[in-house]
């Protein structure tokens, strides 16, 4: 096994138990799977005795991968996301250190607000925002927003959000898309589920979701899984005519409407986002949305069931041909193939053809479906093209 490091900065020639002691463990991740090999615990800094959040991850022992410039990652300084401090890297793990958050999941504490408005709301949200916008001016992609990834500072009621995992796949050698995906799915954009082909408009996509839950209290695909849950996401099926969005501002909705369009190169970018009338012409007059209080509630306890895994459905039409699909950002229009993108097909007498031209996507997903005989993705995809 090669004992080259994967990340350039990491400090690779000193021991992380020299610097630091390991304390309390913070555990696992809920959705976190089970064949992970990274947990989280609170370190100390031996010389000054200021702690701080170790993620260690185990390599995968077989894998061959370039090496990772983090550099950009040590320089970032923003307040209302996790700072990394530094990298130890051996041959079989990584240790970052990490700024460590003292407070609990943002959606967690929201539960517990004696009041519950859309002023509560855009003042975590416009945090959120702020964080990310950061971070895309830097060109630097979160890739993996959720709840568990937006955390608070402290316990106390004036804490700010601390987003954390950012630019994940710098820090692991396994098949991060993947793991996204199947995850995660209910924040995953459109287009990370179709061709594996993004930029930092995924970002603006999990924005979207993330303020439909803090708005509406729930999932905007319901309890939706495996297949169904991907359908409704390429057909961007989102509830907005429930009674409960009555209880909430046209700018409020239009927000989240202008994050989560299918198309990425007309989502919302946050230097807009934030100069949106609703960050600013917000009514100091709100009513206390205890039924979106209720439901949110509930959604966090339900969310670790709710999340699609790969473990429960392993043999998913999408999951099971997901690892060949083109990986990198897109330039082109929205769910399609760049034209000198070359794949892999099955031509009509069953023969492999190599460095096929593909027209569009759906091209992609239907050979995808004849291979595996899917007759329900058969009909979702007959169904896609109707409604084109």
């Amino acid at each position: 096994m090669s004992v080259d490091g994967l990340i350039v900065e990491s400090n690779k020639t000193v021991v992380f138990e020299d610097y630091y002691e390991l304390t309390e463990s913070l555990g696992r991740k809920p959705i976190q799977p089970k064949c992970s090999g990274s947990f989280v615990s609170i370190c100390i800094d031996r010389s000054t005795k200021l702690r701080y959040a170790a993620k260690v991850m185990q390599k995968r022992v077989n894998s061959i991968g370039k090496k990772r410039t983090i550099g950009q990652l040590l320089t970032i300084d923003h307040k209302n996301l996790v700072r990394l401090k530094e990298v130890f890297e051996t041959p079989l793990s990584l240790h970052l250190v990490v700024e460590l958050a003292c407070g609990e999941e943002l959606f967690h504490r929201l539960t517990k607000v004696p009041v519950y408005t859309e002023k509560t709301v855009l003042h975590y949200f416009r945090q959120i925002v702020d964080g990310i916008k950061y971070l895309h001016e830097y060109e630097i992609v979160h890739r993996n927003l959720k709840p568990e990834n937006v955390l608070l500072s402290t316990r106390d009621n004036d804490a700010i959000v601390k987003i954390t995992d950012y630019c994940p796949q710098l820090f692991t050698t396994e098949d991060l898309d993947m793991e996204l995906v199947c995850y995660t799915t209910t924040f995953c954009a459109p287009e990370l589920l179709i061709s594996r082909r993004y930029d930092k408009s995924i970002d603006l996509w999990a924005l979207g979701i993330l303020l439909y839950i803090m708005l509406y209290g729930d999932s905007p695909y319901k309890s939706k899984t495996g297949s169904d849950l991907y359908r409704a996401i390429l057909h961007n099926d989102i509830d907005f005519e429930s009674a409960q969005w009555k209880l909430i501002t046209f700018n409020a909705q239009d927000v989240v409407k202008r994050l989560l369009i299918t198309d990425p190169k007309l989502r919302i970018i946050t230097p807009y986002l934030i100069n949106h009338s609703w960050f600013i012409e917000l009514n100091e007059i709100e009513q206390h949305l205890d039924s979106v209080q209720a439901n949110l509630e509930h959604f966090n306890k339900q969310r670790a069931a709710n999340y699609f895994s790969i473990e429960d459905e392993k043999e998913d039409w999408f999951t099971s041909e997901y690892a060949k699909l083109p990986r990198r950002s897109f330039e082109s229009t929205p769910m399609k193939l760049h034209d000198d993108m070359k794949v892999e097909k099955i031509d009509d007498k069953g023969n492999k053809q190599e460095n096929v031209e593909l027209d569009n996507q759906h091209e992609l997903i239907d050979d995808i479906i004849i291979r595996n005989d899917d007759n329900h993705m058969k009909e979702l995809l007959e169904l896609q093209n109707t409604d084109e």
